[in-house]
């Protein structure tokens, strides 16, 4: 385990850009652009010049994430880095939605959700499967925020809110 051999297309390595759409004090959310995905990573997963501010984006280089043989095992380590500064990644399948799959990244390191399209894979997926990829840590492109997504954002909180607040005064 903790083996980049273990993928068969980790060599790969795609550019993806996102959005970060939550700050927090020990990690930061990220939607993934082209509706493929959503990150909870730690700070030390980023790399940035500027304080991070919700609606800014972010760039990466990542592979599919590949089903790895057996299951996850007690053991939780990630972090194997190659010689072309990327970091071979595991984690354990947490939940299989019909167009998705949450895995929790081992040690750790946070959690991703990623659309099925996203997914190498022979066999059906399995809840406490190994998945493995690799990637490089997330870089801040900019100091300013997306004004538009960042509004996007409110407006989803603003909704959510009212459609809480009516449900709950009809169940009164």
């Amino acid at each position: 385990m903790g083996n980049a051999n273990n993928l068969y297309f980790g060599n790969k390595v795609n550019y993806y850009e996102g959005v970060i759409v939550e700050v927090r004090e020990d990690l930061v959310a990220i939607d993934v652009k082209g509706r493929l995905g959503y990150m909870e990573l730690p700070y030390d997963l980023l790399i940035a010049k500027d304080p991070l501010l919700v609606g800014q984006t972010v760039g990466w280089k990542m592979s599919f994430i590949e089903q790895l043989a057996g299951n996850a095992g007690s053991e939780y380590h990630s972090g194997v880095q190659n010689s072309d500064k990327t970091y071979y990644m595991e984690g354990v399948v947490t939940n299989i939605e019909d167009c998705a799959i949450s895995m929790d990244i081992k040690a750790d390191q946070g959690y991703i959700k990623t659309p099925m399209r996203m997914l190498l894979s022979d066999v059906p997926f399995e809840l406490g499967q190994s998945v493995g990829w690799n990637m490089t840590k997330i870089v801040q492109l900019g100091p300013d925020a997306d004004d538009k997504y960042v509004s996007n954002i409110m407006n989803r909180n603003k909704r959510a809110l009212e459609i809480s607040s009516r449900n709950n005064e009809e169940e009164k």
